[in-house]
């Protein structure tokens, strides 16, 4: 950003340079003169009406700084296995106090300060009126790490198993500890039945049972989960027997700015108002080029009013100031001229007095019978502040058009007293749509009922076929039906009341435009539209049951 400046000046010298009177330039004067002038044209203000009678002011110097408070940001985890994140420290006091020293060293290094100006200096604002920011700095964490033994396992690494209860063997899943199964050929009966008749079974010998194959007889199968060890691996260390404690110290920046109000901090005196305002708005004025901040290094009173943990950036700060006078149409005014742009600065409302019949006008067109709006308007828009309130209410929603306003017109108009007129502007578009708006409806009722008359007579039939023979089914498509004509009703109601406050606006303002659909209200034609298209489909469907057209009675004819 070109309005600050890194420098590498000495203090001495800055001090010097910085106590020199300066006054305004001309230049700032003039340009002042012609932002006053540009809003007036058009508004019944001639440039030769304006002029410029007396400046009382100056160049104001002063100092800022923009203070960077540490605030250590300590995140502790815990991991399995012996990990060495960062410096390895012996128990967990020694971990606390390795914390601690850090901070407090981070905070008293000056080679922390150097890296963490520079940092900020790479910014485009260059850290100026970086008022209640937060910035982490990564290069400045530091990591420590403490091992411990696993209290899971006693630093073996491996636990009891919970299946075997470290037996190594469970009970067989075949025979269910008994050593024996049933018979597989008799099936538990001791005999088989053949040609001679039954006989004992031959491969239990009678005795229904045999032994069990899976476990040998023994009652006993070898423990899969511990794999006949009597342990298994402790997942909570991962089998190492250890546990890392992680610490991760890092350091945030909590952003100040302040304005030094009077000597020794600052040059010289500067009114509390102005300090607050370049506090609050020092980005946005530097932007505006409302300022100059020259880098410099921080006096040694300004080091002496810092907290340990606090690092300091420093600027001068030069900035035209100071009551302007000046006359429209030989009344007098006075305002605030601020910064090299010449901006004014709670500037009087001018534009009111000049343009005032012009107001009311438009005020009275929103009130006034319909058949005066149009009349009421053309008036009204002798003036360009008018004409642009009309372009800018049908163009834009209102919040756009209220910020493109004030942009426009940032001085001779209170912002309360443009907001009232974009709302007279979009009540007066009402009055001037009003006949489009029920040429619009009319045209919407006869869409509608063809609508739904070809919905009765031709299309219901051919889609019950089609939907579950309910009737909340039907009744569904019959929603359907007549919501579909009467959002075309509507869209008619805003589509050609559109089309009269074009041509109506085209011949109050001499150019075409373009409005939104968005920007025309249907106003009470929405309730007509409503009304009116209920009665339709009422109408239409007792027509079509009495002529046969219906073939499923609808449920809500029972109303």
């Amino acid at each position: 950003m070109d309005k600050i400046v890194k420098t590498d000046m000495d203090e001495k010298t800055a001090k010097k340079e910085a106590n020199i009177p300066q006054s305004i330039a001309p230049e700032i004067l003039e340009k002042t003169l012609k932002l006053i002038r540009t809003v007036g044209t058009g508004n019944g203000i001639k440039n030769d009406q304006v002029e410029i009678t007396n400046f009382n002011g100056k160049t104001i110097h002063s100092r800022a700084q923009t203070i960077i408070t540490l605030k250590p940001l300590i995140t502790k985890k815990i991991i399995a296995g012996r990990e060495s994140e960062g410096t390895v420290v012996d128990n967990e006091q020694k971990l606390n106090s390795a914390i601690q020293k850090t901070s407090e060293l981070i905070s008293e290094d000056e080679s922390v300060a150097k890296k963490i100006t520079d940092l900020i200096l790479k910014r485009e604002d260059q850290g100026f009126a970086m008022k209640g920011h937060k910035q982490k700095f990564h290069s400045l964490k530091k990591g420590f790490a403490l091992h411990t033994p696993c209290s899971t396992c006693h630093a073996n690494g491996k636990v009891t198993c919970t299946n075997c209860h470290a037996t190594g063997k469970v009970t067989c899943t075949n025979c269910h500890g008994r050593r024996e199964t049933q018979c597989i050929n008799c099936s538990g009966n001791g005999f088989v039945q053949t040609q001679q008749g039954r006989i004992n079974c031959t491969k239990c010998q009678g005795r229904r049972q045999i032994p069990c194959t899976m476990c040998a007889s023994r009652g006993q199968i070898a423990c899969r989960t511990c794999g006949s060890q009597g342990k298994m691996q402790c997942h909570a260390c991962a089998a190492t027997g250890w546990m890392t404690e992680i610490a991760l110290v890092e350091q945030e920046g909590v952003f100040m700015f302040h304005v030094n109000r009077a000597p020794p901090q600052a040059p010289e005196i500067i009114e509390e108002d102005l300090a607050l305002s370049i506090e609050r708005q020092g980005a946005q004025m530097l932007l505006r080029y409302d300022l100059e901040a020259v880098i410099s290094k921080t006096t040694q009173e300004e080091k002496a009013l810092l907290k340990p943990s606090q690092i300091a950036i420093g600027y001068d700060v030069k900035m035209p100031y100071g009551e302007l006078s000046f006359t429209i149409k030989g009344r007098p005014y006075t305002s605030k001229l601020i910064g090299y742009q010449g901006r004014l600065v709670d500037a009087p409302a001018f534009l009111e007095k000049t343009v005032g019949k012009q107001l009311t006008a438009l005020k009275r067109a929103a009130t006034a019978p319909s058949t005066q709006t149009y009349s009421i308007l053309e008036k009204a828009c002798s003036a360009r502040l008018i004409r642009d309130i009309i372009k800018m209410s049908a163009e834009q929603p209102a919040k756009v058009a209220m910020k493109m306003l004030l942009k426009r017109y940032p001085y001779g108009i209170h912002e309360k007293t443009l907001k009232s007129m974009i709302g007279y502007t979009r009540k007066s578009f009402l009055d001037l749509t009003r006949a489009g708006r029920y040429k619009g409806l009319a045209a919407g009722f006869a869409l509608a009922a063809i609508i739904t008359a070809l919905y009765y007579f031709f299309l219901r039939s051919m889609v019950i076929p089609y939907i579950p023979k309910t009737m909340i089914a039907v009744t569904i498509i019959d929603i359907i039906a007549f919501g579909l004509g009467l959002v075309s009703n509507l869209s008619l109601v805003q589509y050609i009341g559109r089309s009269d406050l074009s041509k109506n606006l085209r011949q109050l303002l001499k150019k075409q435009i373009k409005i939104r659909m968005t920007q025309v209200r249907t106003g009470k034609a929405w309730i007509w539209s409503i009304v009116g298209n209920i009665a339709l489909f009422f109408g239409i469907s007792w027509i079509a049951l009495i002529m046969g057209y219906i073939g499923i009675y609808p449920m809500w004819l029972n109303l």
